[in-house]
């Protein structure tokens, strides 16, 4: 398991934090969105045909980022041959004292980046 911390640059706050689910994302790719605090305050799951993704590296991924079990943003790649592109949709957020937009951002990120290891560049 490995933990992203997020802080702020310009005043050092700690803003939260991602938690890798090491064994449990071979299958399918589950993190714990973590707040400043370091509670679980929500999930970024991957959706749709994980298993045949792993097989077929070309079918797009689908991942929802739900907290307090409620999908409050979507990150969704877009089929392209030689870039990869996600589109985030945080339209559902209401972000209040417990949701950093930031941390929406670091979830869409982490998923490109495990993306792009899994088809090896």
């Amino acid at each position: 398991n490995y933990v992203y911390d997020l802080t702020d640059m310009q005043t050092g706050a700690h803003i939260g934090g991602v938690k890798t689910r090491g064994v449990k994302s071979i299958v399918r790719d589950q993190m714990e969105i973590m707040d400043a605090e370091g509670r679980v305050i929500g999930h970024l799951m991957e959706k749709g045909a994980s298993i045949l993704r792993r097989i077929f590296p070309f079918l797009t991924s689908k991942h929802d980022i739900e907290i307090g079990g409620q999908v409050v943003a979507t990150v969704r790649q877009k089929f392209r041959f030689f870039i990869k592109e996600f589109h985030v949709d945080q339209t559902q957020v209401v972000f209040g004292d417990d949701l950093d937009p930031r941390l929406i951002l670091t979830c869409a990120l982490l998923a490109l980046v495990n993306e792009s290891n899994r088809e090896g560049g």
